[in-house]
């Protein structure tokens, strides 16, 4: 006698919860920790070596550095205000009009980026969180303080951490908060105590007032203008004190921000406002004055330049453009520093092909065989400077550089192509497999699938138009706290939790009571008479369950949205700021929402068991 086996039927809903419960939590907790995409993510400050110069016999072209620095500062804005000291530094010197920051254009990134001139993908400080020192060569590390000695007067953590431990002198002022708009008095005071008796070759002096207004009430306002304006008093009081210290002639000068602010305040993604910084070069060493230029110039490319004034070797993870074409240097310290640039940028792009592992060895193999362009202009340079031809080393160079450069960005660009195509089929595949496998064992019986009745004629009509409601409220919430999730609507993950939150909780009270309602009104008016809530009980959890069912599915549908546009789980590469936290919120949230179906449905399936086992028994 042939023994029958009865299959027990999985609750496809309870599974859908279950399955989507996982998923959304762990794209939430991804964008917990990503608020930016960065165009080259490999870090390759481990894989690059020393490179030396090819002459050593270099010069200092500069006597004594003031380097200026005021946070948040927008180029235009710059402009607009009424700044007497800043535009005599402009007339003296060379303004860049383009100069922009490092994404994410965060403050701490951008002292980093500035500090070792490279990019955020070799610093590794990816959020103003990063609070601990660089572990690569910076400006202050690399200049010999027996030949020029250096001095840093701040208030921040961030400059202390990058610059501080190796400055000769720290002078650090503690305050109490952040963004007070008076942090530059006690910048001032710390100046005229410190400068007259304790003068350095290298002098940073940093100002947090500017970023403070721009938070505060963005970059329209009239406090952001008057902030400038009161820091470029600030600046001409400096100057006035070097010049009474007869320190101001032979002088170069550095005046540059670290980023931007948006109109309404906030600055950390690529839009422009946010990434359109200041740089000003004025003094000694620099070629034009009164000139502006308008190329981009990036915040890395400051210390590079300003290691070529002063005749000190690049550091191998620097990726900064030196700016020949802005400074007075000798032709053969112009060659010699191109070149080390080259070959710096040659060495960047073949370790990162290197690390690389989702490149095929033919690939490979012709990126290097592409390379060996830049190795034939190399040894044509190392040649020339033979003969003493600096000038043909200098342009066999710089030819080098860019074909360098091009090749690096053409591999990161592969990479990252690759790397989301093969996300995106990886999530298409393994959906269809899920489905397909579900269709098949349910087409042959061998796992059935049930829904407990929970989408019946009588509750699906409630179920829908709940859903429905439950969307709309969450978007009238939205609406009344004017968010629209672009990257600069919020500074801070604090100010995204407000709006989604008194969504999520009004959501939830729509998406559980709604449907019984619905189902109350409609029963009553069949019957004529009124309905005790205990005959509607089971309606009451059907249509819970099924009303959160229907509002799952948008919120998945963003998930694949998600997938498609920045990759699959785990390696998604999220949207930037705003995005990253309304998406965390929204999958954190919704998988929240999620548990009340799932408790409900496993309960059922518990009490259904228990009365399987007592009628068998």
């Amino acid at each position: 006698m042939t023994r029958m086996i009865k299959m027990k039927k999985i609750n496809i809903v309870l599974f859908w919860f279950l399955v989507i419960f996982i998923i959304q939590l762990a794209f939430g907790l991804k964008a917990l920790g990503a608020q930016f995409e960065l165009k080259n993510p490999i870090n390759i400050r481990d894989d690059v070596q020393e490179i030396t110069l090819i002459d050593s016999n270099t010069e200092q072209f500069i006597d004594r550095l003031l380097i200026l620095f005021v946070d948040g500062m927008r180029y235009d804005k710059m402009l607009q205000a009424n700044t007497p000291n800043m535009d005599a530094l402009r007339a003296n010197g060379t303004t860049f009009a383009n100069f922009q920051a490092v994404l994410p254009s965060y403050s701490r990134v951008n002292y980093a980026a500035f500090s070792a001139g490279t990019t955020t993908n070799i610093t590794g400080v990816y959020a103003n969180a990063h609070n601990k020192p660089l572990v690569l060569p910076t400006f202050f590390s690399l200049i010999d303080s027996n030949k020029m000695n250096k001095s840093l007067i701040t208030l921040t953590d961030s400059w202390e951490d990058f610059l501080g431990s190796d400055a000769d002198l720290l002078v650090k002022i503690e305050v109490e908060g952040t963004h007070t708009l008076k942090e530059g008095e006690k910048i001032m005071k710390a100046v005229n105590q410190t400068l007259p008796g304790n003068y350095s070759d290298i002098q940073v002096i940093t100002f947090e007032d500017v970023d403070g207004a721009g938070h505060e009430y963005g970059a329209a306002s009239v406090e952001y203008l008057q902030t400038i304006e009161k820091i470029d008093h600030y600046i001409g009081q400096i100057l006035s004190l070097y010049k009474t210290l007869n320190r101001l002639e032979n002088t170069t000068i550095i005046l540059f921000s670290d980023h931007g602010h948006d109109d309404r305040g906030g600055h950390g993604d690529n839009i422009y406002d946010q990434m359109h910084a200041t740089l000003i070069l004025a003094g000694k060493g620099i070629k034009a004055k009164g000139v502006t230029i308008n190329k981009k110039v990036r915040i890395n490319a400051v210390i590079p330049t300003l290691l070529a004034l002063t005749g000190t070797p690049l550091a191998p993870t620097m990726n900064g453009k030196i700016l020949f074409e802005n400074i007075n240097i000798s032709d053969k310290q112009k060659a010699i520093f191109a070149y080390q640039q080259a070959e710096i940028m040659y060495q960047q792009f073949n370790a990162t092909l290197k690390k690389i592992k989702i490149f095929s060895t033919n690939t490979k193999a012709r990126y290097q065989a592409l390379g060996t362009f830049v190795s034939k202009d190399l040894r044509n340079a190392l040649n020339n400077y033979s003969l003493n031809q600096f000038g043909n080393v200098f342009t066999s160079s710089q030819q080098a550089e860019r074909s360098a450069r091009i090749l690096l960005s053409a591999v990161i660009s592969h990479y990252t192509y690759l790397t989301r195509l093969y996300r995106t089929l990886t999530t298409i595949i393994l959906t269809s497999i899920l489905l397909l496998s579900i269709f098949l064992l349910d087409r042959k019986k061998l796992l059935p699938f049930t829904t407990r009745g929970i989408f019946t004629k009588k509750t699906l009509t409630p179920q829908i138009v709940s859903a429905v409601v439950t969307v709309l409220t969450a978007v009238l919430i939205f609406v009344i706290f004017g968010a629209n999730f672009g990257a600069t609507s919020y500074n801070s993950i604090k100010q995204a939790v407000s709006p989604i939150l008194t969504a999520f909780l009004l959501s939830v009270i729509v998406a559980i009571f709604y449907p019984w309602l619905i189902s109350w009104v409609i029963e009553r008016r069949l019957k004529g008479q009124k309905i005790p809530f205990n005959e509607l009980k089971e309606t009451f959890v059907k249509g819970t369950i099924g009303s959160v069912f229907f509002v799952s599915l948008p919120i998945f549908g963003y998930l694949l949205y998600i997938c498609t546009r920045y990759g699959a789980w785990p390696g998604a590469t999220l949207p930037p700021l705003a995005d990253s936290y309304a998406y965390m919120n929204i999958s954190v949230f919704g998988a929240v929402l999620y548990l009340i179906p799932i408790i409900i449905l496993i309960v059922q399936e518990i009490k259904k068991a228990k009365q399987n086992l007592s009628t068998k028994t």
